[in-house]
This record gives structure tokens, C-alpha cells and sequence, in this order.
């Protein structure tokens, strides 16, 4: 059995990348990239009952011109962003009870405040 798979996961309007990680008896997913975004990007939590605890975008995607609001929900405790997705977001909210990101409103803050 392989130890990763990916999929197309359409949610709130918008679809992302998943990609499926095992870790011992554990599964959890992670965001791999945004392949369609309308202005306002809500993140997934979970699919089919499974966290989705991570989010990757590496320098080879696209801008998302289209992005004015951005929702991080409590699950996704990993994050790497590797450029400037979204040049036009005016607004940035972080779930409450995430352990590790805040938000001002405007910028994304991991829990210790850079």
C-alpha cells in the first residue's frame, strides 16, 4: 500500500490539492495547493472524517489575484508558503482555538507572535 495519495477536494467553492500522509495508525491530510480560488478562500478542516493539519504552496504556483479573504481553520497547525499567493488579500482570519497561528486581521502570526 502506498504511503501517500492526492486528490482534487472541492470545498466552499474552491478546490485544493490534498495530499494523504500516514503516520503509524494515524492519517491526516495536508493542503498541497489551490487549484481554483474565488475571493473568499475558506480552508478545509477535515475530509471524510480526517484532519487536514497542513499547508504547502511552493514558489511554482500562480498568484491567486482573485483572494481578498483568507480563513484558517483550528486544524491546520503547519504551514509553509514558499511566496505571495494571494497580491489583492485585504483580510486574514485564523479559526479560534488554533494552537498555533493568530491573526490581526490583516497579517497571519504564528502563536508566538512573528
Amino acid at each position: 500500500m502506498s504511503n501517500s495519495e492526492s486528490l482534487i477536494h472541492e470545498y466552499q467553492g474552491n478546490q485544493f490539492r490534498l495530499e494523504k500522509k500516514r503516520y503509524s495508525n494515524n492519517s491526516a491530510w495536508k493542503i498541497s495547493g489551490i487549484v481554483t480560488a474565488k475571493e473568499n478562500l475558506i480552508l478545509p478542516s477535515d475530509y471524510k472524517g480526517n484532519p487536514i493539519c497542513g499547508w504547502e504552496m511552493n514558489s511554482k504556483e500562480k498568484p491567486l489575484h482573485a483572494v481578498r479573504f483568507l480563513s484558517i481553520p483550528d486544524s491546520i497547525t503547519e504551514i509553509s508558503i514558499q511566496s505571495r499567493p494571494f497580491p489583492n488579500l485585504e483580510q486574514v482570519q485564523v479559526q479560534a482555538g488554533n494552537p498555533q497561528f493568530s491573526t490581526d486581521g490583516q497579517m497571519l502570526f504564528s502563536i508566538d507572535g512573528n
